[in-house]
């Protein structure tokens, strides 16, 4: 049986539902757990703007192409979810959770 930071589980990014997206004012909400929509996730941030995203998603060993596609989605959907993403041990401790 896997440990819980062996288990890949989805990040889930989300930013409100409005059309004016700005790249340093943006509020994201990044939250980790299941497959089906967010049930059960354990919120990792909330980072505001672009640049801080991609900053927690770094910290989090997310591959750059990764980051650079959900940044790219979120500029134009309000939702995006990065699949298969294990969680390195200590990572919540590191994240001051």
């Amino acid at each position: 049986m896997s440990s819980p930071s062996e288990t890949p589980g989805v990040l889930h990014i989300v930013r409100p539902d409005d059309a004016d997206v700005h790249p340093t004012m943006t509020k994201f909400s990044v939250s980790f757990g299941g497959h089906k929509d967010g049930i059960g996730t354990i919120e990792l941030g909330k980072p505001k703007g672009f640049d801080a995203l991609t900053v927690l998603l770094q910290k989090l060993s997310v591959p750059p192409p990764e980051i650079e596609i959900a940044c790219h989605v979120l500029t134009a959907a309000p939702h995006h979810e990065i699949p298969n993403v294990i969680l390195r041990q200590g990572i919540f401790r590191h994240l001051g959770l």
